[in-house]
């Protein structure tokens, strides 16, 4: 079952004083205080829609023309993905699942128009962190991807 808007509210948390504590709690393994709830952070409500949350892009990146030089950017910069080019993106939030939560990671229909390329990807339950996520560029022309742009959906 797909979690919906309305269930992924009750899940997620979204007490700023206790996100530092859930960060913890992960890192700990403390399953039977974690329960089933769902880190994202940051959370920002307008990534939430009817049954997903969408991911943007975070603070780094990694071509694989060039696989060993790791990338940063920040807010005002963007990726530039060349023709054929593909990158990894870290994803700006970080994310942790309970143990009974796992999760999808799909291309988001804009991007697919634009001609782009996104494997799916599997969340396994227990998971934190962020991600780092497959995108590729196949126009004959350049795309860019400013820092904190929504580029990939998450279904959980």
């Amino acid at each position: 079952m797909i979690l919906s808007d309305k269930e992924l509210k009750r899940h997620i948390i979204a007490d700023p004083s206790k996100i530092k504590e859930a960060y913890n709690l992960w890192k700990e393994g403390k399953w039977d205080e974690i329960g089933d709830k769902i880190l994202i952070d940051p959370f920002r409500p307008e990534n939430l829609s009817v049954c997903s949350y969408d991911l943007s892009v975070g603070e780094e990146y990694v071509s694989l023309r060039d696989p060993y030089k790791i990338k940063r950017i920040k807010k005002g910069e963007a990726i530039n993905i060349e023709p054929s080019e593909t990158v990894l993106i870290l994803s700006r939030e970080y994310i942790a699942l309970p143990k009974n939560i796992m999760a999808m990671i799909v291309p988001r229909a804009r991007w697919i128009f634009e001609g782009t390329f996104l494997n799916a990807t599997r969340i396994d339950p227990t998971w934190y962190g962020k991600l780092l996520i497959g995108f590729t560029n196949i126009t004959k022309w350049r795309i860019s991807l400013k820092y904190d742009t929504p580029f990939c959906t998450c279904y959980f």
